[in-house]
This record gives C-alpha cells, structure tokens and sequence, in this order.
C-alpha cells in the first residue's frame, strides 16, 4: 500500500498544468494542438480541492492532451475535418469522463490528419 504525503502535494495539479503551459508557449510553433482549455487551471484548482476534501484521486496531477477526434465538452471536436471547425459537443466521451472522474484534466486538443485516416502529418486546421 503507499500512502501519499499529502502536505506536500497540495496544489499538485495546479503546478502540473502550468508547467505543462510554459512548455506548450516554448513549443508553440509545433502545431502539435488544435486548441488549448481556457479552463485548465481552474479545472486542476477544482482537482486539487476535491482531493483536499479525501476524495481518492489516482489519476490527480496528471495533464492529458485529447486527441481531437474525442469528444470533450466545450472544447471544438474537429477531427481534424474543416467541415467539423465549429462542432462543439455538449458532453464528454465515456472515456474522457472516466478520466476526469479519477482526477485527470484536459490541457487541450492535439492535431491529427483529417479523421485520423490518412497516416499522415499534415493537417487542414493544424497545420
């Protein structure tokens, strides 16, 4: 069993997206993201309270990029598809919830290539 030291890991999520935002700012010029959450910060802020509450939180400080054929409520869901640039789904995939649930929180959308079928690089909204 390991038992976490609390004390020391208040604000955990919080420093794990900001590190993760500086290092998307150094590395911008990739096009690696369709679009970043505006939310991220107050999403881990939400994280971290909800485990200072004693809910059990094994995916708490972990940032996770979504590629941007999952669904992910609020945030554009193209596909990569210039057909789809304004979808913006109501709710999350089952997949995406189950993460969220266990703690984890979406820093954004990753590039792919037109719904993820060409094997490709290249992006018509990306880049």
């Amino acid at each position: 069993m390991v038992v976490e030291d609390q004390g020391a890991t208040l604000g955990l999520s919080v420093a794990h997206a900001e590190r993760c935002l500086e290092n998307l700012r150094i590395f911008g010029q990739l096009n690696a993201f369709l679009c970043l959450n505006p939310l991220v910060l107050d999403e881990a802020k939400s994280v971290d309270r909800r485990h200072e509450e004693g809910e059990y939180l094994p995916l708490r400080g972990m940032i996770v990029a979504v590629k941007d054929n999952i669904e992910t409520a609020g945030l554009n869901t193209t596909g990569g598809a210039v057909a789809l640039k304004d979808y913006v789904p109501r709710r999350d995939a089952f997949a995406l919830r189950q993460l969220k649930q266990h703690g984890a929180v979406v820093i954004g959308k990753t590039n792919l290539d037109e719904l993820a079928g060409a094997g490709s690089t290249l992006s018509l909204l990306g880049g």
